[in-house]
């Protein structure tokens, strides 16, 4: 199973994958960008959906930032 069929439902629209900048193909929403005027939607392709997932997935076993921790110490 992949990433694209997972349980929680996603609504899968024709648009613009924001990743990979294609255009007219199946996309779900992934999430948005907040600032201080609104809200934008986020909408990733399949394959670039399942990259994201694997990126996440990766960041939870190996910190992306390990540094951070070392430079919190103030010695």
């Amino acid at each position: 199973m992949t990433a694209w069929d997972a349980d929680a439902p996603v609504r899968v629209v024709m648009g613009d994958c924001f990743r990979c900048d294609r255009g007219g193909l199946q996309v779900g929403r992934v999430g948005e960008l907040l600032g201080p005027y609104g809200e934008t939607p986020l909408y990733a392709c399949g394959a670039c959906t399942e990259r994201l997932v694997t990126m996440h997935q990766q960041s939870r076993e190996t910190p992306v930032r390990p540094y951070i921790a070392a430079r919190a110490d103030p010695r």
